[in-house]
């Protein structure tokens, strides 16, 4: 089985200062703190990701569409999308 390929993000072209500053900007949970800089600014896969922090994949699935889009609201009002 093939690995799916992530899909492409405006977050995608943030420098990885930017990607830091900006979840900061979120001002989000310290769980989602950590998802959005292991997957956004780590690059890492969500299987590493759930690895990492010791829950599941289906976890980080479900928070990724919330943590993305604050994180890009913060990221636009900070000028770097």
């Amino acid at each position: 089985m093939e690995a799916r390929q992530r899909a492409i993000s405006p977050l995608d072209g943030l420098l990885y200062d930017e990607c830091k500053l900006a979840i900061k900007q979120a001002r989000m949970p310290s769980r989602d703190n950590d998802i959005a800089e292991l997957y956004l600014c780590e690059r890492m896969a969500q299987s590493d990701v759930a690895a990492t922090l010791g829950i599941a994949r289906s976890t980080i699935s479900r928070h990724l569409p919330d943590i993305e889009s604050r994180v890009e609201h913060a990221a636009k009002k900070l000028g770097y999308i």
